[in-house]
């Protein structure tokens, strides 16, 4: 019983995460704020509290005992945004909150799609037996990221945060920073001895999120984020050699910046579309103005 693109126990997780976004917003959609809140920072503690509670199951009970406090650290974009966005949830800084309602939509729901590390023969950077569908791991791993898809989708839809439309991209920033902030992470883990030396900038290693280049097994796949960076970012020699975060940037702004773009239009479609307009008319008003000025 595995998971596979495709198979009936891929399409099974979907069916629940649909079952469970739609249950939660019929159920609350008519409550008052103050109960959607608690219910929503409820699921967000409830993920924070598992994120701890893995260190205590398998396949991390394989890991030593000290050397595991590495799993439960800011190690990928979702053990990042687990850690943060009860925060965030509870802040009053917009643009965090934008980002937890655009990054949440987006973590949650491109794993759910494509659930590589429920269907990967590794862990922790090495090989290890694929995971069974509904293994304590599996079952983890979904939960955290329906956590996201439920925040993302809901905060929104029930008018707890509107994203600022003319403010989204910023949150681009924001993601390039949770980058840099899993980059001095597994540093920091690296000089403490909680990972293997040699992993530190093997895009084959640990590579948390993809911050030291795409792994080997995946390039067929995921192989066309080089287009969207300048190739002396990740090959030299002939051989696949990145930058560790500065090779992102690229992806971050040419496809993030795309995806932004796609949910401000499903969030608010008048409005994007209206000040698209605008900065296009503006920007060829501009355009226009210069070339009257050469001409003269």
């Amino acid at each position: 019983m595995y998971i596979e693109l495709g198979n009936q126990y891929y399409f099974i997780y979907i069916l629940i995460t649909i079952f469970i976004l739609l249950g939660l917003y019929f159920i609350l959609r008519n409550k008052s704020a103050k109960i959607q809140k608690r219910v929503l920072i409820s699921i967000l503690v409830a993920a924070f509290v598992v994120h701890f509670l893995k260190y205590f199951i398998y396949p991390y009970t394989t890991i030593e005992p000290v050397a595991r406090i590495r799993k439960v650290s800011f190690e990928n974009i979702s053990a990042t945004h687990t850690l943060l966005f009860p925060f965030v949830f509870l802040s009053n800084k917009r643009v965090l909150k934008d980002y937890m309602v655009l990054g949440g939509i987006v973590s949650g729901l491109v794993p759910i799609l494509y659930p590589l590390d429920a269907m990967a023969a590794t862990f922790d950077g090495n090989y290890f037996p694929i995971k069974e569908a509904f293994s304590l791991e599996v079952i983890r791993f979904y939960f955290a990221h329906i956590a996201f898809l439920i925040i993302g989708v809901l905060t929104p839809l029930l008018g707890i945060h509107r994203v600022n439309i003319e403010t989204a991209y910023r949150t681009l920033f924001v993601l390039l920073g949770v980058f840099l902030v899993l980059f001095i992470n597994e540093v920091i883990l690296t000089v403490f001895g909680l990972v293997p030396k040699e992993d530190l900038f093997n895009q084959d290693g640990r590579n948390p999120s993809f911050i030291f280049g795409i792994r080997t097994d995946v390039l067929g796949d995921l192989g066309f984020l080089h287009r969207f960076a300048p190739k002396f970012m990740y090959m030299q020699d002939g051989e696949y050699k990145y930058w560790p975060v500065l090779w992102l940037v690229g992806p971050v702004f040419f496809i993030g910046g795309f995806i932004v773009f796609i949910l401000c239009l499903i969030i608010d479609y008048r409005k994007t579309i209206d000040l698209f307009k605008h900065k296009v008319l503006r920007m060829k008003v501009k355009s226009e103005e210069a070339d009257t000025i050469n001409l003269t």
